[in-house]
């Protein structure tokens, strides 16, 4: 029967966060429309294709629903702030919702179906930070000086993602594959990230203080990480490197390469990394004189020149790449070292 007009119904103000026969109502006709969708139900393929183009512009109703909001601070959920451990109502969800997968409820593999081919992967959070946004600074604030060993929500993440990896996990593998050749250079959240980064030290930042307390006594003896790299390590060593060339590099270098000729070298290149750009005095150890055809017994000026340590490395790998790369510079570079002379 309907209500009379002007008279108040008897559900005004109630919710099923709020009321338990509100609860069982909202239960029952959740349980009624679970799985249903435009696919397959006529009435809301119906009620689907009355919405859709509907906005603020073209719809009197969503421009009533617009100026009424409007102002109005929107984003908070009403279980805002509440957990299972405070609240009786968001207890009972949780204990509803647990164990519920695609396999085993309509509902999530209804979702999950029609999730399935969308681009995926955009977090709510992407390009904000604590500075910029008040719900990051809420939640960064939130977990500040929470562990695993303290946190059931941050231990049990931990424990989901022991042993993925990108072998056996397709979004990690993706993952992966989207940050290869990001530097801060050419990617903005590499260089937001370094810059926030650049200085923290054990003695300014509790978290860095934090991390390098946690670390603090481990051994591949005690820590199941440091033990699997420490297995990993053995199986590139010696001829199972995959830069293995017949033992070469532990031949002795010839006698002519000597400390006055390194540094005539370094002299030559202004004591600056040839392919990176750093100069000697800006970086943690003396740079190193690289051999371009990697033939330590060829000493003459023309073979010879300075990288840091880490460009050294990172030429020990695609050696023909490499060994053409330099000597084209070296060209460059002496043909003009001889222009200015002549």
């Amino acid at each position: 029967m309907a209500p009379k007009k002007g008279s108040i119904p008897w559900n005004k103000g109630l919710s099923k966060e709020t009321s338990e026969v509100m609860m069982v109502i909202s239960k029952k006709v959740s349980d009624t429309l679970t799985g249903r969708t435009k696919e397959n139900n006529a009435g809301v393929l119906a009620q689907s294709l009355k919405m859709t183009g509907r906005s603020k512009e073209t719809h009197p109703g969503n421009m009533a629903q617009s100026l009424k909001i409007k102002g109005v601070k929107t984003g908070r959920s009403w279980n805002k702030g509440m957990t299972k451990l405070t609240n009786p109502i968001v207890a009972k969800i949780s204990e509803e919702l647990t164990g519920r997968t695609k396999e085993n409820h309509s509902g999530v593999k209804a979702q999950s179906e029609k999730m399935t081919g969308r681009k995926t992967g955009r977090a709510w959070n992407r390009g904000k930070t604590k500075e910029t946004n008040a719900s990051v600074k809420s939640q960064a604030d939130k977990l500040t000086g929470h562990t695993k060993e303290d946190t059931p929500y941050l231990a049990k993440i931990s424990e989901a993602l022991i042993g993925r990896n990108k072998e056996n996990e397709p979004a990690i593998a993706l993952g992966a594959l989207k940050k290869i050749g990001r530097t801060k250079e050419n990617h903005e959240g590499v260089a937001r990230g370094a810059n926030k980064k650049t200085g923290r030290t054990k003695d300014n930042h509790e978290g860095v203080a934090r991390g390098a307390a946690k670390k603090t006594g481990r051994t591949k003896e005690t820590h199941p990480y440091l033990a699997s790299m420490a297995e990993k390590r053995k199986m590139y060593r010696g001829s199972w490197h995959p830069n293995w060339i017949d033992g070469r590099s532990y031949l002795p270098y010839d006698n002519k390469f000597t400390k006055s000729l390194r540094k005539r070298i370094k002299e030559r290149d202004g004591y600056t990394c040839q392919y990176c750009g750093v100069e000697e005095c800006n970086h943690w150890r003396g740079l190193d004189v690289h051999h371009v055809d990697y033939n330590k017994f060829n000493c003459d000026d023309s073979n010879m020149i300075t990288l840091c340590n880490i460009c050294n490395i990172h030429a020990n790998k695609d050696r023909e790449y490499w060994e053409r790369f330099f000597k084209d510079k070296l060209t460059v570079k002496l043909n003009k070292v001889m222009i200015y002379e002549v």
